[in-house]
């Protein structure tokens, strides 16, 4: 990074802002991407290496904390001393920067990390994270692992960096192979991918002017209109962005909206829809006829849905601001739709390489009260489907109790009157592949490079 700067800003400055955004992502208070984006606006005059070097600290700490804490633990001098958030997010970067950024040499490492632990703490501690990095550096080599054989549970939380308890649920679902290929997949830095806006372009012309601007792309396998964008910088600067030919969103997201196989002409209702990816894309599928009644809980989420419907040259949605978990008075007594899709809120296990803070924000706990809401909301979205009509039920997680669960449960409530719909008949050649024998929708981050997502298309009887 060269930059006519101070030595201090030079090299610490980034290290600095990560270590804001890790502590208070830490605290609960907000994702990884926002916390970084609040920094980034906060500072304007950031390079674009800046950003980059920020967002590589902040996600390679996130993507490798647990291991990065097992060994911290193996080198920390003095084990019955407690180790406050501050030191050890100070401590994360630096060993994270030793093991894993080749292109940075040790000794920057080293000494950046201690000017942070000077900057924010004391002489004392300083000294202590010298020590110890310099101990990591030194002893690389000899860091031990638990023994897959002996305790696959604890050896998978130590090596590929993921919390005990989602381990265990994956071991006791996938087996051990298969959760160490999700950890591994979970890991990586995910494609960024876009979803073109048909209503405007086709994906071959968005394709050619994407190339035309500097950015190097190809088609999705799955998707029929994804793109992937090979090492964007900020896409919000493409003319093509700004005249509303595409959307960012991954290939998985995009089948779902497939899935819902929207007409034009239909009334569609969208629950759980802000940003508004699936609810725009269906507004696309549908040609930008009929009438799609858009909800969700959050005002500022809402506001992103309108004003991306505003840049897509769409105007067959109608955002509302409402709980769909707590019924949908607004609507019309016997009001009904040809479609109904609930994209669910979640745990979110399924995109943990574009969000790895999931992994340590998020428990069993999380799962147990995400799945009342779960069912709460589809027994209310499914009083909204006509006769004849069908509904959607979409997560971004790859837990069965979220899952198929959700919906088996849901089928042998009293009275339903829905069963599951094998959808293959009505889905592009290139997503029948990722329907299951029982007519479930299903993507794998560790199979198919892309976000682990699940869907269920659900008939209503006539």
């Amino acid at each position: 990074m060269k930059k006519t700067c101070s030595p201090k800003r030079h090299n610490s400055y980034p290290r600095q802002i990560a270590l804001k955004v890790l502590n208070k992502v830490e605290k609960g208070k907000l994702r990884a991407d926002e916390a970084i984006s609040g920094f980034f606006n906060l500072q304007p005059s950031l390079s674009y290496r800046e950003k980059a070097f920020v967002t590589e600290l902040v996600y390679g700490v996130l993507r490798w904390r647990g291991s990065l804490d097992w060994i911290i633990g193996q080198f920390f001098t003095s084990p019955n001393q407690r180790i406050s958030r501050l030191i050890r997010n100070i401590l994360r970067i630096g060993v994270y920067q030793i093991l894993y950024l080749d292109q940075i040499p040790v000794p920057v490492s080293v000494w950046t990390t201690v000017d942070l632990a000077k900057d924010y703490t004391n002489k004392r501690m300083a000294s202590l994270v010298n020590g110890l990095l310099r101990n990591v550096e030194r002893n690389r080599d000899k860091i031990e692992y638990p023994a897959l054989q002996k305790d696959p549970i604890k050896a998978i939380v130590t090596r590929y960096s993921h919390p005990a308890w989602l381990v265990e649920k994956w071991i006791h679902y996938y087996g051990v192979e298969e959760t160490i290929s999700i950890c591994k997949a979970n890991n990586t830095v995910p494609q960024f991918t876009v979803r073109t806006n048909t209503l405007k372009v086709t994906r071959e012309r968005l394709i050619e002017e994407l190339q035309k601007e500097g950015v190097p792309c190809k088609a999705t396998l799955n998707s029929p209109e994804g793109i992937i964008l090979d090492h964007p910088a900020d896409i919000t600067r493409l003319s093509s962005f700004q005249k509303g030919w595409f959307f960012v969103q991954d290939e998985a997201a995009q089948m779902i909206s497939c899935l819902t196989n929207p007409q034009t002409g239909d009334q569609v209702l969208d629950l759980c829809a802000a940003p508004g990816g699936k609810t725009t894309h269906m507004a696309q599928m549908m040609n930008n006829q009929g009438h799609i009644v858009a909800v969700d809980v959050r005002r500022d989420k809402i506001a992103l849905l309108q004003e991306n419907q505003l840049r897509l040259g769409i105007n067959i949605i109608s955002a509302v601001l409402a709980d769909a978990a707590c019924g949908l008075p607004f609507l019309k007594q016997g009001r009904t739709f040809d479609k109904v899709l609930l994209d669910a809120p979640c745990s979110g296990l399924g995109i943990l390489r574009r969000h790895p803070e999931g992994k340590w924000v998020k428990s069993s706990a999380t799962i147990t009260r995400l799945k009342k809401i779960q069912l709460a909301i589809i027994q209310n979205a499914s009083i909204h489907v006509k006769s004849g009509g069908c509904l959607v039920y979409s997560t971004c997680t790859l837990n069965p109790e979220e899952n198929e669960m959700v919906i088996e449960k849901f089928l042998s409530t009293a009275g339903n009157k829905f069963q599951v719909e094998n959808p293959l008949p009505s889905l592009p050649s290139q997503v029948t592949s990722f329907i299951d024998s029982r007519g479930y929708f299903h993507t794998f981050p560790q199979r198919d490079s892309m976000d682990g997502f699940f869907g269920a298309r659900l008939r209503r009887s006539i």
